[in-house]
Order: structure tokens, then C-alpha cells, then sequence
């Protein structure tokens, strides 16, 4: 039975999951905290009087812990992602109680002489209709004050709710948008809309991530079918193929890529944020030891 304690298995968990970019599952997870401490298995680290593993348990309570302090969110069944839950809040109206109205006596005073007062005139400035959901975004006003001969007109301008230069913001128009990332320079929306450029930048990023992604389904492919292997067997696009690790089964499993019955004893690959799975499978994904 391995020393490692309770609280070291939680402090490893707390340490690793802010480096987590994509789903981490529990099940998975258990192995890689295992390997973190340089044991074979979990099992290294006992079992209850119940027969449960200890190793097991310590995670996923502290997996719990960390929702709890909502620097993690559930996403499925023993499944998490980094990072607070981005699911809103409901807010709740508080009733409003009416306050009994006191009868205030009247004082007439005797108002000075009206002075001449400034007028301002608010300037709409016109802009193209165009129907995007964020139009309301790039609504501008430029207030314009009148002012007397010698003095210079002061002018003031605003953007309404929101600044498009800000990441999160072009998230939120890009993920309502229908139309992101196909700009073209012959229809005449795109030419008058205000985001213009970055639906231009942002198609020849995911032109660029196609390729890359076309590129490397077909080294995939052929990397599957010199092994033999079924070209329906997937890699988890958040998996660290560069961390593999070789090691013996101290329990019967899965292969999470083939769903194969695994045996204890038997030599298998554990890749992190995917899981574990059969040999040739892992040197088909292109894995490395």
C-alpha cells in the first residue's frame, strides 16, 4: 500500500486542474493523479473496509470540493471543465412594500429671476440599417452643446453597451451571428458592417484550423490502417498524445477508444484527458512513450 496521503491527493488535484483546457474525466483523471505520484495504479493506494479505492474516492471528493468553490463546473456525468459554471445565476425579485405617504407641508418661497439657460441639441448621427443582432452595439450619439460667439462647441461621443475590440464581446457576436466568419468583399452588407475585418480575420483562421485539421485526420487515417486498426476509433481532441505512458493493469477495463474488455496484468496506454486504451491503439493515434 502506497503513503500517499489524503491531502497530498487533494493538493495534486487542485494543482493540476487549472492546467486543464478541455473535459476532464473523473475516471481518467484518477489514473493520471495516480501516475502523478509516479504509481502503476491506484490501487497502490488501498481500499476501504467497503472494498472501495481509497485513490478514487480522494478525488472525486476533491473534484466535488473544487465545485463546491465553483473554480470547476460539472458538465456531465463525472465530467468537468476548469474554470466558474458560466450557467446564470437566476435572479429573484424581491417584493416591494409600500411605504405609508406623509402629507408634507407646502412652502412657497420666491424663486430670483430666471437666468438665460444653454440649450442642447443631441445629434443622432445616421447609421446604415443593417439586421445583425449586435447593431445596438455600434449605435453612437455625439452630443453637440450650443454655445456663445468666441466659445468652441464642445462634442462628446459614446458606445452603446458594448466595446467590440473586447475578446469576450466578439466571442458573443461571433457565437449569434450566423453569417461570422463568411465575409465576402462582393456583398454589400459586409461591406458596410462595422466588424468587417475581424469576420475576415476570423475566416482565414478557421480556413487555416480546417486545413490543419484535414492534414491531420488523413496522417490518422493512414497511421490506423498500417496497424489494422478500425478507422471508427476516435481521439479525444483534448488528449495529450505527447504524455502517453505505458503501464500494467492492476484491474480489469476498457479501452475507452474500442470499448475492448482490458485484463488485469495486460500492457495498455494511459493518455491524459482521454484515458486508458489498447497498445496499437495508442501508437495508431500517434502517441508518444
Amino acid at each position: 500500500m502506497s503513503e500517499v496521503t489524503s491531502k497530498e491527493i487533494y493538493e495534486a488535484v487542485e494543482a493540476i486542474m487549472p492546467f486543464k483546457t478541455g473535459v476532464v474525466h473523473s475516471g481518467a483523471f484518477v489514473y493520471e493523479i495516480a501516475n502523478h505520484f509516479g504509481l502503476s495504479s491506484p490501487d497502490e493506494v488501498g481500499h476501504f473496509a467497503s472494498g472501495k479505492p481509497k485513490m478514487s474516492s480522494f478525488v472525486n471528493n476533491a473534484l466535488k470540493k473544487m465545485v463546491g468553490e465553483n473554480t470547476i463546473h460539472k458538465v456531465g456525468r463525472g465530467k468537468y471543465r476548469y474554470g466558474a459554471d458560466p450557467t446564470p445565476v437566476p435572479v429573484v425579485a424581491q417584493p416591494v412594500v409600500a411605504q405609508p405617504v406623509v402629507a408634507q407641508p407646502v412652502v412657497v418661497e420666491t424663486q430670483p429671476a430666471p437666468q438665460p439657460i444653454k440649450v442642447v441639441e443631441a445629434v443622432v448621427v445616421a447609421q446604415p440599417v443593417v439586421d445583425y443582432p449586435y447593431q445596438a452595439i455600434i449605435e453612437k450619439v455625439e452630443e453637440v452643446e450650443e454655445v456663445e460667439d468666441g466659445d468652441q462647441p464642445v462634442e462628446t461621443s459614446s458606445n452603446a453597451l458594448y466595446v467590440v475590440s473586447d475578446p469576450q464581446t466578439l466571442a458573443f457576436i461571433a457565437s449569434v451571428t450566423p453569417c461570422w466568419g463568411k465575409q465576402k468583399s462582393s456583398d454589400p452588407q459586409c461591406s458596410i458592417c462595422p466588424l468587417s475585418i475581424q469576420c475576415e480575420n476570423a475566416k482565414v483562421m478557421l480556413k487555416e484550423q480546417k486545413q490543419k485539421l484535414k492534414v491531420e485526420e488523413e496522417r490518422h487515417q493512414a497511421s490506423m490502417s498500417e496497424l489494422n486498426v478500425s478507422a471508427s476509433f476516435e481521439v479525444d481532441p483534448n488528449a495529450d498524445l505527447s504524455k502517453a505512458v505505458r503501464l500494467t493493469l492492476a484491474v480489469d477495463t476498457q479501452c475507452v477508444a474500442s470499448e475492448e474488455p482490458l485484463s488485469a496484468g495486460e500492457v495498455a496506454v494511459y493518455i491524459p484527458n482521454m484515458g486508458v486504451v489498447k497498445e496499437e491503439i495508442a501508437i495508431a493515434f500517434g502517441a508518444s512513450f
